[in-house]
């Protein structure tokens, strides 16, 4: 009995012994669900953030590359974001897109909504790179005071980095104290700045902003003209830029100014390469305000180079995108006015009241725009007339016929001192003397001409003034000029004479007053004149 007794009990531990292992286990399991339910949101979230900052990194990486690329991930970014910095962040970075893609009003209102989203933000570099960035963009928009708000901060929060970011925002006032001084032509202080900031720059490795300042300190030195100076500093930005990150919105700014300092310095050619290589890139980035800016570039270029086509050509395609970038800036400001207005913020309470102020300022300046506009409108109308004016001397001039018999048509209305024959006569005496040569003896005057004619000065002056729409003396140098440039025309010999035997040849007494009345006559001077019949003879 004993020995079965125990024999069931080893069968019956036997069975247990699986069964509590089973039951062991099916607590652990649901121990491992409940951890892994639990973990699982935590381990979503760690790999959601480090997605939201590898498309960061990529952003930022493109901002000025490929803009419209971030534009696309900030926007992707700022609706999935639920922290206050990740969309601040995005925001900035979609600002920068914006910019330069020439949204100057995307770029005024994003970089607006991401600097009130950091207001009590603790991430010092975002609100340091949010801050420069407002400043930056506050001053292209000549929102000053605005920028001055932004620059308090930037001071404030100074106070509360370490050392590194201390020094970096030091030279970040250092430099907009510098473009401040640019504005005001205060040229020697703005190098001084520049330089002093610039050496900050190189110590810390802040490559953005040494581009800032090349920029700028190339704007001093062509503005007291040290052109090579200015040049040297914009190519070796290029030569650091364009292996990296070629077609980048930074090289198209490098580009430019070299175009600009090209051009002051007579290299046409050069000039238009660099500008046509600007427009490229601004077309790439769809920004109107590198278009208008190339297409006026080239103007200037083609207009110096006498090439009247081209040059209205590309003036007109620069009024267009002037125009649109032009209402973009405006709709900017008043972007900002409308943030600051509509805006929670007491800090900037002080910059409603002036809102007025600032509107009719904008307004006035507009006004003073479009004055200029019409000048400038004015004065290119007033170029292609004498171009015009031009074209008639240099066309060839049909072999002129003689005279039929019949009688001189007089003004329609009939003079009070002179009788109706003499003034017939005095017209046919006119015409012969018009197709004649003796308007080039240097002695020739009314009382001369009066005493060939058998009449007296008074119905001379009087005919000449009705018929001829003109002066005596106007007359004669108009008849002396037209001489001149017909013998240009017709003997080629004439090229190879000096400018005072062209002045003796035709009547004029001195060098000086040949060419005044020559210019006076056609719009340019004899040299030009010449310059462009020779090449027009050459062409045809």
């Amino acid at each position: 009995m004993c020995g079965k007794s125990n024999q069931k009990d080893i069968h019956t531990v036997t069975l247990q012994l699986p069964l509590n292992l089973r039951n062991h286990f099916k607590k652990m399991r649901a121990l491992i669900v409940f951890f892994g339910l639990l973990l699982y949101p935590i381990l979503l979230l760690g790999q959601e953030n480090g997605t939201v900052s590898e498309l960061l990194r990529e952003a930022q990486g493109k901002v000025y590359s490929q803009p419209e690329q971030t534009e696309k991930i900030a926007e992707y970014i700022i609706k999935q974001a639920e922290s206050d910095t990740v969309k601040a962040h995005a925001l900035l970075l979609l600002s920068q897109s914006q910019y330069a893609q020439g949204n100057l009003n995307g770029a005024a209102k994003n970089i607006l909504e991401a600097q009130e989203l950091t207001g009590q933000n603790e991430d010092v570099g975002l609100n340091l790179q949010i801050l420069q960035f407002a400043i930056k963009l506050m001053r292209e928009l000549g929102l000053h005071n605005v920028a001055q708000h932004y620059l308090s901060m930037l001071h404030s929060l100074q106070k509360k980095t370490d050392s590194d970011s201390a020094t970096q925002i030091a030279a970040i006032m250092t430099q907009d104290s510098a473009a401040v001084r640019l504005q005001a032509d205060d040229y020697r202080k703005a190098e001084s700045l520049l330089l002093l900031s610039r050496k900050e720059f190189i110590n810390l490795k802040d490559t953005l902003a040494l581009f800032e300042n090349a920029l700028l300190l190339s704007e001093v030195y062509k503005n007291t003209s040290r052109l090579g100076k200015a040049a040297v500093v914009l190519q070796e930005e290029l030569d650091k830029i364009a292996p990296k990150n070629g077609g980048s919105f930074q090289e198209l700014q490098l580009l430019c100014h070299l175009g600009e300092i090209s051009f002051s310095e007579k290299e046409y050619e050069t000039s238009i390469q660099l500008y046509e290589r600007t427009l490229k890139l601004a077309e790439l980035f769809r920004n109107n305000y590198f278009q208008s800016k190339c297409l006026e570039g080239l103007s200037l270029n083609y207009l110096a180079l006498e090439d009247a086509k081209k040059f209205y050509a590309f003036k007109q395609k620069t009024g267009n995108f002037a125009a649109l970038a032009q209402n973009d800036r405006n709709q900017a400001v008043n972007t900002v006015f409308n943030f600051i207005s509509d805006s929670g913020n007491q800090k900037i309470q002080s910059y409603r009241d002036s809102a007025y102020i600032k509107i009719y300022m904008l307004l006035g300046f507009l006004g003073l725009l479009l004055l200029a506009g019409l000048m400038a409108n004015h004065w290119y109308r007033t170029r292609a007339r004498e171009y015009n004016a031009i074209l008639k001397f240099i066309q060839p001039t049909p072999q002129a016929k003689e005279p039929e018999p019949e009688p001189e048509k007089l003004h329609s209305e009939k003079s009070s001192i002179v009788p109706e024959d003499i003034e017939r006569n005095l017209l046919k005496k006119l015409d012969a003397f018009e197709r004649g040569t003796k308007f080039t003896n240097q002695e020739m005057s009314i009382a001369y001409l009066a005493s060939l004619f058998d009449t007296n000065t008074k119905y001379l002056s009087e005919v000449i003034n009705r018929q001829k729409g003109k002066n005596f003396n106007s007359y004669i140098n108009e008849l002396r000029i037209n001489y001149i440039i017909e013998k240009l025309k017709t003997e080629p010999v004439y090229f190879n004479y000096k400018i005072s035997y062209l002045a003796e040849e035709s009547g004029f007494s001195s060098h000086s007053s040949f060419a005044t009345v020559f210019k006076s006559v056609t719009g340019i001077s004899p040299t030009k004149f010449m310059d462009l019949l020779q090449k027009r003879k050459e062409s045809a």
